[in-house]
């Protein structure tokens, strides 16, 4: 009986200490969870790596907070606060959210400190641009002198009492895809830290900040991409509880006379900035390097270095072009120990480009048509450049139209196939220079859309604007389509039933 009783204690006591053990491990020394996540939200990328105890929440809380930001601020989203501000009457005020409110006041600190370089009433440049790049040809001075005369970040009007938004002028427009990136990125950080979260790295479109330092390393260390050689790394970054944003003339643009024409706008020219590569800011907080970014780029490289150098807590990698054309690197002193210059062979001349003939689309369209038996051929009608699409009899089945449309995450490209009457069979849609991301058939793309299908020809009409309810990279997929349908239309592209081949 004594023995029976001696065991149960033992029992007992190897529960208790078993219970102490766990109870040790878990509450004052448990083991971090590590998860990441990845999405493709609006056209980009995003990317979050968390670790920590309850890790996984906290990236779902970080990207309902991304999400938040881009359907609050998206210019393209109809009901969104930009939205609303940009259809607004001029000096009609109009309510929007704090976080809206917040980063339209940030901006416009961020336009007075850099004299207008960085200015978010950008838009009429922007759209100009975005135009002269689908056709291939540069605007005239005096559409370049009337849009550069609406953009003036000082007639923003600012209500902080309310919480509300206009523009001084008709014809202004707010465009915050210069520094919502990095806002979100911010926002993303915050919602992480709620959870205890003291490492992570938030990436959205190629906007970074970076928490703390991965276990058992002192930095983080991140790579800056060369501005001429896509996939190459010219420098090593090592950082650490601060965010990195790079600026470049590489991912939208077109070539004409051997000229490249970029997305960065100068606001006191109208036109692309010269002579200029990229600009990596690295800065305390994500929404800080965005908008710094884009205004050190316009003010080129020597003002931009003194710039940074008299802000606490930013530095910046300048790649710039001298008067012959060589390329320049600029590194401001507060990166001098954090900064490692790869080794540089020479840059081979970027090749003259064609809007649709250039080897990457033609790849893309390989894939796009494979198994349908179909083979293409370039063509150009009354200088619309377009795939025409022939069986295996040699006899013309349809079309395949090229556009592309600016979106938050960089430039949003897609093929959409016609047949022979301009009805819509299929669209192929891909983020600029990366990998496809899906492959629709009309019915697929009318319902993506939150459509009412009537005819395949509705596409191309009026109707089309009431197409809505969409995300932005769908409104933004819609204006494509809807652009490059009707610029066929109006070429005489399309032949009507029984008209023959071409």
């Amino acid at each position: 009986m004594r023995k029976g009783i001696n065991l149960q204690k033992w029992i007992l006591l190897a529960g208790l200490v078993i219970a102490v053990v766990v109870a040790y491990l878990v509450f004052l020394h448990p083991f971090p969870e590590v998860a990441s996540r990845t999405e493709t939200f609006f056209g980009m990328e995003v990317s979050v790596r968390a670790r920590g105890r309850r890790a996984e929440v906290a990236i779902a809380s970080a990207f309902i907070a991304v999400e938040r930001v881009f359907h609050t601020m998206s210019r393209f989203r109809e009901g969104s606060d930009v939205w609303r501000v940009n259809t607004s009457v001029p000096g009609q005020m109009v309510r929007v959210s704090e976080s809206t409110f917040d980063l339209i006041c940030r901006s416009t600190l961020i336009s007075e400190k850099t004299d207008g370089a960085f200015d978010i009433t950008i838009l009429p440049l922007m759209d100009l641009w975005r135009s002269a790049r689908q056709q291939h040809a540069l605007p005239p001075a005096e559409a370049v002198e009337a849009a550069r005369a609406r953009v003036n970040w000082q007639g923003i009007l600012l209500d902080a009492d309310e919480f509300t938004v206009g523009l001084q002028k008709a014809g202004m427009g707010i465009d915050l895809g210069g520094i919502a990136k990095g806002y979100a990125v911010d926002a993303a950080i915050a919602a992480l830290a709620k959870y205890g979260i003291n490492e992570a790295m938030v990436d959205i479109g190629g906007d970074l900040y970076l928490l703390g330092v991965p276990r058992g390393e002192e930095w983080w260390r991140i790579g800056i991409e060369d501005p001429r050689r896509v996939g190459v790394v010219f420098a090593h970054l090592y950082l650490r509880d601060e965010a990195v944003v790079t600026s470049g003339d590489y991912r939208w643009y077109f070539i004409i006379d051997e000229q490249r024409f970029h997305h960065i706008i100068d606001p006191y020219t109208g036109f692309p900035v010269e002579r200029m590569q990229s600009v990596t800011i690295v800065a305390p907080n994500a929404t800080l390097a965005d908008g710094l970014s884009t205004a050190v780029f316009v003010l080129g490289s020597e003002a931009g270095i003194r710039l940074v150098e008299g802000l606490e807590g930013v530095d910046a990698v300048i790649v710039s072009e001298d008067a012959d054309g060589n390329r320049v690197i600029s590194i401001s002193s507060g990166l001098k120990d954090q900064i490692t210059l790869l080794e540089d062979p020479p840059i081979a001349p970027a090749p003259d480009e064609e809007p649709i003939t250039e080897p990457a689309h033609r790849d893309y369209l390989r894939a796009f048509l494979v198994d349908t038996g179909l083979t293409f051929t370039a063509a150009v009608k009354d200088d619309f450049s377009y795939y025409a699409l022939y069986d295996d009899a040699g006899l013309l089945q349809g079309f395949v139209l090229f556009a592309t449309e600016e979106g938050w995450g960089g430039p949003i490209d897609l093929f959409v196939q016609t047949d022979l009457a301009g009805t819509i069979e299929r669209v192929y849609v891909w983020r600029h220079e990366e990998t496809p991301i899906f492959v629709m058939d009309l019915d697929a793309f009318l319902k993506t859309f939150t459509a009412h299908p009537a005819t395949a020809q509705l596409i191309w009409q009026e109707d089309l604007h009431g197409l809505t309810g969409a995300t932005v990279t769908a409104e933004a997929i819609i204006a494509a389509v809807q652009r490059v349908g009707s610029l066929a239309q109006t070429k005489g592209l399309f032949i009507p039933p029984g008209g023959g081949q071409e």
